[in-house]
């Protein structure tokens, strides 16, 4: 079993938990396992907005519309601060939710 492997299975078996708080929709849950199946070991998935409007069969402003309720909630982060500066960064999974995503 390779090390993206196990990061996979830890990043799955959280996505399980969260859905278990009841307080996401399915569509949000859907685009969260999506980006828990590639996750490297600091949690960022080589999802795009591009493959998961894809893989999760909805337009690219419903998948942007979930992910910003789901940033919110400190779920997902995509973006890191240089200097005060945003940046884009990877699609990053909050395995401290429900605490603050720590950049």
């Amino acid at each position: 079993m390779n090390i993206r492997t196990v990061h996979g299975d830890e990043a799955r078996e959280w996505t399980r938990e969260l859905g278990r708080t009841g307080r996401f929709a399915p569509e949000q849950l859907l685009l969260v396992w999506l980006m828990a199946l590639t996750v490297n070991d600091q949690w960022e998935s080589d999802e795009t907005l591009e493959t998961l409007s894809t893989d999760a069969g909805m337009s690219i402003e419903t998948v942007k519309h979930h992910l910003e309720i789901l940033r919110e909630n400190n779920v997902v982060s995509w973006f890191a601060r240089d200097n005060g500066v945003p940046m884009a960064t990877a699609f990053t999974l909050n395995r401290r939710f429900p605490d603050s995503v720590r950049r």
